[in-house]
């Protein structure tokens, strides 16, 4: 009987109840167990030879002794004679098991094994009446109990959904994918080691990164417990490579994982790996020679040839390339000149449209066909208050002022969004470049009856339902009255851009002892303040600022800070004018004290001695770090402060020596 059901599990495995199967191998393995025969004690076992060895060197191997180790792939019964497959990471091999050569007790447990099970076999390299390379058991170790079924043999694994989700399961059975795994493995190790042969050095950069940068895609967003703020997973590794670059490292290269928080398909992951390498003192031609290298080599060493078949098509990968614009390759293939219609998007589309390419429903991308109107002015003034032969005393100031006008955007589109840090910055034409775009807040709801009587909602995931706003959120403003608070009630918010700016400084002298001061100012320009966002939002575990002991926790509760609540369902923490403030600020930037020692010297024309201070004093109503700060070198970053270090308040001492 139990031969029998053995019989069945291996056959017939899709034919049984898969929970029925599943009891069957664990009474199995506690049968094991109970009888001290558990196979996951067995941590080792001396394999001295793979598969694929033996059928190469078979001749030579006949009647060798042998030990090897794999996985059940299948077992066929003739009597007191059974035949199995097993399966190492090299190939298969046949096992010839017969009772009378084996210990009895040691075959009769092996006709329990189950299709899946990894076993160790010890016996002599022989070839069957058949012809059929085998090894002949002499002694079969059970290793380790598969405890599932495998798929169905006569079909293997077709369902691409368990191919991908359950990757083990596909490399068991489909021999191709496990090449593809050994293919990939090899191509990187040739990349590193051709890169390295000509000077490049491997480096590694950071995964983690403030702000979202180094290509246009969507980054993941995760939280960095310790510094208590929002992180970006990289989209690239372009930025710090570059950055090793103008520290003269001259060939650096990356092979790192990148993420990007977009769609997804069988050939498509969001987390893939690149590599990205740069190179000083060269050009396009010297680049397109280590691709070119790379590939060639990559084929040649690793699969013997410079051919390859890819989709039906032979390709020639034999050195050297030819070397063609991309431009003119589409002229090869299509007859279609591309080139002239540099500048014209609509003539462009009319020519691919003819040469049968679809663009119906593609999107068109930003070009440089923008214009943008600045005007303003820049003055400055400067004075002698007093001059004496011992004593001169000089003041100035300075003062600016610009409004910039958008005036067109490229392929007639009237306005564009750009997303930083969760802040929504517009482009719009008739307006200023880069105002902060969002919802405007009006308070907290302080009871129920003042919510209930706003009569709010917000729509549920499922676009049907909705949900109210209650006491304790944040009341917005529906601009276009229809009770729910969506994007088409978004407003401008904010400007970065300051109503004035300037400087006002003042120097004053006595012999030979010099005080400068300089202060700066700038009036009238918004800022969003990233880091109080995070920090006050409430919808998350994380340090917050001691804002949040005042937020609203009972019926009739005046405050400026809404509920807590997780996740944040109603979207209080939303970008809206709650998180913009007023960033004027008066600095005192500069103070500079200098004593010009008496020299009398043909070598020496002269030598000063000054002591300085830098970012002295700030005063502003502003609450996060520095005013001064932008998140981006981009002019899009201005006016976003991302908690950067601000700018230290630093002393500084010197000798200046002229010769």
């Amino acid at each position: 009987m139990a031969d029998e059901t053995n019989r069945n599990v291996n056959e017939q495995p899709q034919t049984q109840d898969m929970g029925e199967l599943l009891r069957i191998r664990r009474d199995k393995l506690k049968a094991l167990q109970d009888e001290g025969r558990d196979p996951f004690t067995i941590t080792k076992f001396d394999v001295t030879h793979h598969t694929q060895d033996i059928k190469d060197n078979f001749d030579a191997m006949e009647g060798q002794a042998v030990s090897v180790a794999g996985r059940l792939m299948s077992k066929r019964g003739m009597g007191k004679v059974s035949f199995c497959d097993l399966q190492d990471k090299t190939g298969r091999i046949q096992i010839y098991a017969r009772k009378d050569e084996m210990d009895e007790d040691n075959y009769n447990h092996f006709k329990k094994y189950d299709i899946g099970d990894i076993v160790g076999v010890k016996g002599e390299v022989f070839r069957t009446q058949r012809g059929e390379m085998s090894v002949r058991a002499r002694e079969i170790t059970l290793l380790s109990k598969s405890l599932r079924p495998l798929p169905e043999k006569f079909h293997g694994l077709t369902d691409k959904e368990i191919r991908y989700r359950q990757r083990y399961v596909d490399l068991i059975m489909n021999p191709e994918s496990k090449r593809n795994f050994e293919i990939r493995s090899k191509f990187v190790a040739f990349l590193r080691r051709y890169l390295d042969d000509l000077g490049f050095m491997e480096v590694e950069t950071p995964v983690l990164s403030p702000i979202a940068g180094g290509a246009n895609a969507r980054p993941f967003i995760t939280h960095h417990n310790a510094q208590d703020i929002d992180m970006y997973m990289r989209i690239a590794t372009e930025l710090h490579l570059k950055r090793l670059i103008v520290g003269g490292m001259e060939r650096v290269y990356e092979v790192g994982r990148i993420f990007r928080n977009e769609g997804m398909d069988t050939k498509h992951n969001p987390e893939f790996t690149t590599c990205e390498l740069y190179q000083a003192f060269t050009n396009l031609d010297g680049m397109m020679d280590i691709l070119e290298g790379i590939l060639s080599g990559a084929a040649k060493e690793i699969l013997g040839t410079y051919h390859v078949q890819w989709l039906g098509h032979e390709i020639d990968l034999t050195p050297s390339w030819q070397r063609v614009t991309m431009a003119d390759a589409v002229k090869n293939v299509t007859g279609a000149d591309f080139m002239a219609c540099v500048g014209d998007a609509d003539k462009g589309v009319e020519l691919a449209k003819s040469v049968g390419v679809d663009m119906d429903g593609v999107d068109k991308t930003w070009g440089n066909g923008g214009k943008l109107e600045n005007r303003g002015f820049d003055v400055e003034a400067t004075g002698v208050v007093w001059a004496s032969p011992s004593w001169q005393w000089q003041v100035g100031a300075s003062v600016g002022h610009y409004k910039n006008k958008v005036t067109a955007l490229p392929d007639g589109q009237r306005y564009m969004d750009t997303e930083i840090l969760g802040a929504t910055v517009r482009t719009e034409i008739g307006r200023p470049a880069n105002l902060f775009y969002g919802y405007k807040a009006q308070g907290v709801f302080s009871t129920s009856a003042e919510a209930q009587a706003a009569g709010l909602y917000i729509h549920d995931d499922n676009g049907v339902d909705r949900t109210a706003f209650e006491a304790g959120d944040m009341h917005f403003a529906d601009l276009d009255g229809d009770h729910f608070i969506t994007e088409a009630d978004r407003m401008v918010i904010g400007d970065p851009n300051p109503d004035i700016y300037g400087n006002i400084f003042t120097s004053v002298q006595y012999r030979r002892l010099r005080l400068d001061v300089r202060f700066n100012y700038s009036l009238g320009n918004d800022i969003y303040n990233y880091t109080r966002q995070q920090l006050e939002s409430g919808s998350r575990f994380m340090n917050q600022t001691a804002a949040l002991a005042r937020r609203w926790q009972m019926e009739g509760q005046q405050t400026d800070i809404p509920r807590l609540s997780f996740q944040d369902p109603m979207g209080n923490s939303r970008f809206s004018d709650r998180w913009i403030e007023d960033g004027s600020y008066l600095r005192l930037k500069t103070v500079t004290l200098s004593y010009d020692l008496p020299v009398s010297s043909t070598f020496l024309q002269g030598l000063q001695f000054w002591v300085q201070a830098n970012n002295v004093v700030t005063l502003t109503r502003y609450l996060g770090s520095d005013p001064e700060g932008t998140a981006l070198s981009a002019v899009l970053g201005q006016g976003i402060d991302a908690g950067s270090l601000p700018q230290s308040r630093n002393f500084m001492v010197g000798i200046k020596i002229n010769l």
